[in-house]
């Protein structure tokens, strides 16, 4: 895998070079019903950023760091997120997630480096813009779950996301139509699957392009 010369192609992308939507859509449910999902931030919208970690392992391979949110939580309990959070006054976007990710899985910020930033994404259920910021660390992360706001710490290697034939579908009454949803198996709780699920396809996407061009 061509770690580096990913690493450095995340690097250049531009906002207008973004994905955004035409990514994004590969994973919302199927259109059994139109309205199933809204892309359109309401006037009273929070703003949230999620850190997508990418981290060497020993076989120079990338590991992408998710999170099971702790089943204490009142928003998205138990669900597979990227680490992240709701930003405070005077934060910029990559201040809430650094500062998010030190709090939830002890995150050293002095291990890793800002990339770059994906497409922002609203996500109706928690009426909440989400804005992914990419980072990257050259060597295996220490981190540890703070139980108050993480079950479980996820990495995964990014390869698992390349081969299609581990994406799954599930159909389920949603909110009483029955809708396939695309998600990827990647733990024994919970699918992953939604807004992390969309999240992960720019970048998914954003790879294809990359290995179209070398």
């Amino acid at each position: 895998m061509q770690e580096k010369e990913f690493i450095n192609y995340l690097s250049k992308i531009k906002k207008e070079d973004l994905i955004g939507f035409e990514a994004h859509k590969k994973m919302i449910p199927f259109k059994t019903n139109p309205n199933i999902r809204e892309f359109t931030p309401k006037d009273d919208s929070k703003e949230s950023s999620v850190l997508i970690l990418l981290s060497e392992t020993e076989k120079n391979n990338l590991d992408i760091t998710f999170t099971l949110r702790s089943s204490k939580l009142r928003k998205h309990s138990g669900q597979i997120s990227f680490p992240g959070g709701r930003k405070e006054n005077g934060e910029t976007h990559i201040d809430t997630a650094l500062r998010e990710c030190e709090e939830e899985i002890n995150l050293n910020v002095n291990d890793i480096k800002v990339i770059t930033e994906l497409s922002q994404l609203f996500v109706p259920p928690s009426n909440n813009i989400v804005y992914p910021i990419i980072a990257y660390s050259n060597k295996k992360l220490n981190l540890k779950a703070n139980p108050d706001e993480v079950d479980e710490i996820i990495p995964i290697n990014f390869k698992h996301f390349l081969n299609e034939s581990n994406k799954k579908y599930s159909r389920n009454l949603y909110p009483n139509q029955l809708t396939e949803f695309p998600y990827w198996d990647i733990n024994h709780k919970t699918p992953l699957w939604g807004a992390t699920a969309i999240m992960l396809q720019e970048l998914l996407d954003i790879w294809e392009k990359f290995k179209s061009n070398n």
